[in-house]
């Protein structure tokens, strides 16, 4: 349980960091609102990327797959401005796997 709320916490942080400039308001991830006194869950971290999705318009959220523990596995796609300023080549890819 405690290695599955590390990758939670790393997730959320990461998402936070991407996110940083699609919002006029700070926004802070759980572990930060706990001021790091507590990892956070699942059931946080879902409603946090739920709340964030709404408040920036800057992602979708998808289903992958299913854990062991039978918690849905989130993909978040990051929306392009649709524009066409950024060559495809020029935009910036982000992975990032937790296990």
């Amino acid at each position: 349980m405690f290695k599955g709320s590390k990758v939670v916490s790393l997730l959320s942080l990461s998402a936070g960091l991407i996110l940083a400039g699609c919002s006029s308001e700070p926004i802070t991830t759980p572990l930060e609102d706990a001021q790091a006194d507590v990892l956070t869950s699942y059931d946080d971290m879902m409603t946090f990327f739920g709340e964030l999705k709404e408040q920036t318009q800057a992602f979708t959220i998808d289903t992958v797959g299913t854990s062991v523990e039978g918690r849905s596995l989130a993909l978040l796609h990051f929306i392009d401005s649709g524009d066409g300023s950024t060559p495809a080549s020029d935009k910036l890819k982000v992975f990032i796997f937790a296990q």
